[in-house]
């Protein structure tokens, strides 16, 4: 059974998502906006995270996101690399995108040491 999720200002604009379709073209727009920052670093870290995790995540995680997106670009890169305090209403969807990028550097590791040793 598809899941219901429930939207706010942030979504669609109140009522629930129960069309495929809309909800693929809501994570296409998300992934496409985190894709084309203004700062190459975010467009790196927000893409792939947005391409691993959306659709898996929770409709308040998605809500969460599209509003952290709204952000200064430099603000969002500064809250991801710890450089600058999270605030309260990011601080679950920030360590998450923390959590993906550190995977995301393991994973090369591993595949740099393979490269190496092979």
């Amino acid at each position: 059974m598809r899941h219901m999720y429930k939207l706010t200002k942030y979504g669609l604009n109140g009522g629930y998502i129960n069309n495929f379709s809309t909800f693929e073209k809501r994570m296409s727009r998300l992934v496409y906006q985190s894709r084309k920052r203004g700062i190459l670093e975010n467009c790196l870290m927000l893409g792939q995270f947005a391409e691993r995790n959306l659709k898996e995540m929770s409709n308040d995680d998605i809500v969460e996101y599209e509003r952290l997106l709204e952000e200064n670009d430099w603000d969002i890169y500064y809250w991801i690399v710890g450089e600058r305090k999270v605030p309260n209403e990011f601080e679950r969807v920030i360590g998450k995108i923390r959590t993906s990028v550190e995977e995301g550097k393991n994973k090369m590791k591993e595949t740099h040491s393979q490269i190496k040793t092979d």
